[in-house]
């Protein structure tokens, strides 16, 4: 019995063999472009999720500065005409007018009451300065009031009296002082024109001097 061939249950194989046949009949699988996981790890791929936290999106990136209309702007000034543009040029002067008009105020200007010297004294000042060509008595410069500007105020204001030869000279603040005081108080043009017998008169340089009565 154990012997006996089984007629009842036969397996058909057909299928099996079909499809085996057609995997076998496959062209082999091209294997040299494959790598193996040794190779991957070297070659520093990620092999598992980076954080991109750190990263910005393309979106949130600030676009380049357009300076487009500032190079406009800027062309359009270096092509403006150097004359005639449009610049009002109708109240410039020429440099040839300018000079000619400050020469003009120049001229006109006010003389100032003094004149400044930069030495230590006002007679060492007429000592190196020209005398006129034509010397007179007194001298031209006679009564000139003479001031050393070298210092932040005025000092030795001196008036010359006129020897060129025999430079003296009075201090002016003194001279001042004796005029006052040799004049009515309140003298004024206006009492003069009032009354013109309220004129006072110098007669000589003896230390005398007249004053009309009032």
């Amino acid at each position: 019995m154990e012997q006996k061939t089984d007629n009842d249950t036969i397996y058909d194989d057909t299928e099996v063999k079909r499809r085996l046949t057609e995997i076998e009949s496959k062209p082999a699988v091209d294997t040299s472009f494959f790598i193996t996981e040794e190779e991957l790890n070297n070659k520093a791929y990620l092999t598992e999720h980076q954080d991109l936290t750190p990263y910005a999106l393309k979106s949130e990136i600030p676009q380049p500065y357009n300076d487009s209309p500032l190079n406009e702007r800027v062309t359009a000034l270096e092509n403006r005409p150097a004359i005639g543009g449009s610049v009002d040029t109708s109240k410039f002067v020429t440099g040839e007018l300018l000079e000619s008009e400050l020469e003009q105020l120049a001229s006109s200007a006010t003389k100032p009451l003094y004149i400044p010297y930069h030495h230590d004294t006002a007679k060492n000042y007429l000592d190196n300065t020209t005398t006129p060509s034509e010397k007179t008595f007194p001298d031209k410069r006679a009564g000139k009031i003479l001031a050393n500007v070298d210092k932040q105020n005025l000092e030795n204001i001196q008036i010359f009296k006129g020897d060129e030869n025999n430079s003296q000279f009075v201090d002016f603040d003194a001279a001042m002082y004796s005029l006052a005081n040799s004049l009515p108080t309140d003298y004024s043009l206006e009492s003069v024109r009032q009354d013109i017998n309220n004129k006072v008169l110098f007669l000589s340089n003896k230390k005398i001097f007249f004053r009309s009565s009032t």
